[in-house]
């Protein structure tokens, strides 16, 4: 059975987890290949049956990770679940020592919501 997406990638896209989340080479490499290969509009035609006439660019057809990671192997999924660990570990850390050195502010990160 498949495991679910870490839901600290839920609105990520494919290419910054590729390069900010601290996933492998190979990981990587599988997250630049996948992203879009299964969303793009066939061309040849004029757009009212499916198909597109010129390629269709945007950052944000078919490369977020909701839409990538069925796509990945489960040796890439893996890595990625170890990032989100990792990553979420380390945000907690920089929550608790700003919290120790802050302990009257009630946002992490000394943010503070307008009344």
């Amino acid at each position: 059975m498949a495991k679910k997406l870490p839901s600290y990638f839920q609105y990520w896209t494919a290419d910054e987890v590729a390069e900010c989340s601290g996933v492998n080479e190979d990981t990587c490499s599988e997250l630049w290949w996948k992203m879009g290969e299964e969303d793009l509009k066939p061309l040849g035609g004029d757009g009212s049956n499916g198909t597109t006439e010129e390629p269709i660019h945007s950052d944000s057809y078919g490369n977020s990770m909701p839409q990538v990671w069925p796509r990945l192997s489960p040796e890439s999924q893996a890595e990625v679940r170890r990032a989100a660990v990792a990553l979420n570990l380390e945000d907690r850390k920089r929550d608790q020592e700003y919290r120790a050195k802050n302990p009257n502010s009630r946002w992490p990160f000394g943010y503070r919501r307008d009344s």
